[in-house]
């Protein structure tokens, strides 16, 4: 399953629900999250999860080795909402989201990390990943339950649209452009004064 099936299905969630959203152009930084503007103006930040049912983010202005505070704001406080899309544990073949208010998911999920933090003096103070489970397997609260009133439901995931190359297309493709290649560098070195 691709990160891409689990936008589309936020994306076809909101319209079935009568909320239709677009696409805000991205920061091109490959990440699998995406920020779409809702038909009433608010932005939401989609995360997904191709595996397990979690909600991460670090805090604004994260970088490696320049701790930022429990209170800081998260990534997706920025926006609106955010959206937490993963593999439905009901229905293989399905994808299950939650859009819960930003500030709401924000407040909860510094809660939870602080309460970890402080339930063994050798948990690592710099790390700053922020996650919450949709599921009872982790040490914070279950946020199926407790996020209930957020839950888009569940769609069926569309099938991967992303062309397959086949292998023998790209080692032709890639031997065709050496050929090339060294065809040209062949004719700049007669260029040169160099005999062939």
């Amino acid at each position: 399953m691709k990160n891409r099936q689990f936008v589309r299905a936020y994306e076809r969630l909101m319209a079935r629900r009568g909320t239709p959203v677009t696409p805000v152009p991205s920061s091109g930084r490959g990440l699998p999250e995406q920020v779409f503007r809702r038909s009433d103006g608010k932005t939401t930040r989609v995360r997904t999860n191709s595996k397990d049912p979690i909600l991460m983010s670090k805090p604004l202005g994260y970088k490696k080795g320049h701790e930022r505070p429990l209170s800081a704001k998260l990534t997706f406080e920025q926006n609106d909402y955010v959206a937490a899309v993963f593999p439905s544990s009901n229905r293989s073949g399905f994808a299950i989201a939650y859009e819960i208010p930003s500030k709401i998911a924000g407040r909860f999920m510094r809660a939870e990390m602080t309460r970890w933090m402080d339930t063994d003096p050798r948990h690592d103070r710099s790390n700053r990943t922020f996650a919450v489970r949709f599921d009872d397997k982790g040490f914070n609260s279950n946020c199926a339950e407790v996020w209930a009133e957020y839950c888009l439901g569940e769609i069926e995931l569309e099938p991967d649209s992303e062309p397959v190359v086949e292998p023998v297309a790209v080692e032709q493709a890639n031997a065709e452009n050496l050929i090339a290649l060294l065809n040209r560098f062949a004719r700049e070195l007669q260029q040169l004064g160099f005999p062939r």
